[in-house]
């Protein structure tokens, strides 16, 4: 018995022993825990920042920063190009864009919808001011930024030679236009363009240039940009361009992540020049960008339109644009005392369709039905007026003093 407990003691010292050991052990292994790697990401606290503001690094003032990632959209035929080249062609000379100072670099556009378009809206641009542009790239190729990063990769290689050959940094990256880099995506879904994002990020970040995209409206006008709305969430800057009729074009800020200029707008206008013939020996024109006034509407501003009357107002814009001046005698007579105020053009529900109709959605019988209660709804909300048969702008004729 003595024999066993002395055994027993024994065994218990030895796991005592063992225990202590294995204490030991997992004492090391908490401390090689605590030695954790040093984290990759970029970290830093608030009370480490340094008391000297640094502001937003603008490459257009008030407009686009260095760096960022920005969509300039609007419906076909409204400017969004040769505001875009305008843009660049400032930028690449160091000069004033509609006001606004610009910071010098290198301009790289991503041509892929129609380099020859872009091309020809170039030297429209070095026509009219007799000037060379200096530093701006056009890329002709396809670009894909969807199925693969091949094209990611090309283009960050290529701004980087660029720079090296030109001896210039580059500012401005133009992708013209978003639904044509991101082929084969569906715009309306998350997954699809969250690959197109992830690529533009990559991008604009590795070259630390502002990258903007060209995109197109929806269906409806006033609902903005068509697409996924992860879009605009993951972009610092949102610009319009829009053309209002007799309101004239209109480039407005509609968001703005680090400058406080969001409702910038500013009025422009496209003047025609002479490019040569064409092979039929007719003129060959194109476009180039002038600064103008905005003429902002004179009708009462808190009523709010729905997003079909807003599209309705715009047709209304365009049938005027496309009528000659005509007031009815039976309008005329409206305005016995003041026939200054008589509005110049007026049209009728027959005029409207063609511009309207394709904001309708339904059958022909349908849609005469919606626009008649869309061109009623303007005219409760005083946007047109109406007398037998006749609808006018309200408050956007010129106005002549006798």
């Amino acid at each position: 018995m003595q024999n066993k407990a002395k055994q027993d003691e024994q065994a218990g010292e030895k796991m005592g022993q063992d225990s202590e050991g294995d204490m030991g052990h997992n004492n090391e292994a908490d401390q090689d825990d605590k030695k954790t790697k040093k984290s990759t990401l970029d970290v830093v606290f608030a009370d480490e920042l340094s008391d000297t503001f640094n502001p937003p690094d603008e490459i257009i003032e008030d407009m686009i920063t260095a760096g960022s990632g920005s969509v300039l959209y609007g419906p076909s035929n409204s400017g969004k190009t040769f505001v875009v080249v305008d843009m660049g062609c400032a930028i690449a000379l160091g000069k004033p864009w509609l006001g606004k100072r610009t910071e010098q670099g290198l301009v790289i556009y991503l041509a892929t919808e129609s380099p020859s378009s872009v091309e020809t809206r170039l030297q429209a641009y070095q026509k009219q001011y007799g000037v060379k542009v200096p530093n701006f790239a056009i890329v002709r190729n396809p670009i894909d930024l969807f199925n693969s990063g091949d094209d990611t990769k090309k283009i960050i290689h290529l701004v980087k030679q660029l720079e090296e050959e030109r001896g210039v940094k580059a500012a401005f990256i133009v992708g013209d236009t978003l639904s044509r880099i991101s082929a084969g995506a569906n715009e309306n879904l998350g997954q699809d363009m969250s690959i197109v994002v992830r690529h533009f990020d990559r991008i604009r970040s590795k070259c630390d240039a502002h990258f903007m995209l060209i995109h197109h409206s929806g269906k409806s006008i006033a609902a903005g940009a068509r697409g996924w709305s992860g879009v605009q969430a993951a972009i610092d800057t949102e610009i319009e361009v829009t053309d209002k009729g007799f309101e004239g074009r209109r480039i407005e800020v509609t968001k703005q992540r680090d400058l406080p200029t969001k409702g910038l707008q500013i009025g422009f206008a496209l003047e025609s020049i002479n490019m040569g013939v064409t092979k039929w020996g007719k003129p060959a024109t194109s476009c180039f960008v002038v600064p103008a006034d905005i003429q902002f509407e004179s009708a009462e501003k808190g009523i709010q339109l729905t997003a079909k009357q807003a599209d309705i107002l715009t047709a209304a814009y365009k049938t005027i644009a496309e009528l000659p001046e005509y007031c009815p005698p039976d309008v005329k007579e409206l305005f016995p005392d003041s026939p200054w105020l008589c509005p110049k053009k007026c049209f009728q529900k027959d005029n409207i369709k063609v511009f309207a109709y394709p904001f309708i959605e339904g059958k022909p019988r349908q849609k005469t039905s919606k626009l008649g209660t869309a061109l009623e709804g303007l005219v409760a909300k005083r946007k047109l007026g109406f007398y037998k048969d006749f609808y006018w702008i309200i408050g956007e004729q010129t106005n002549r003093l006798p």
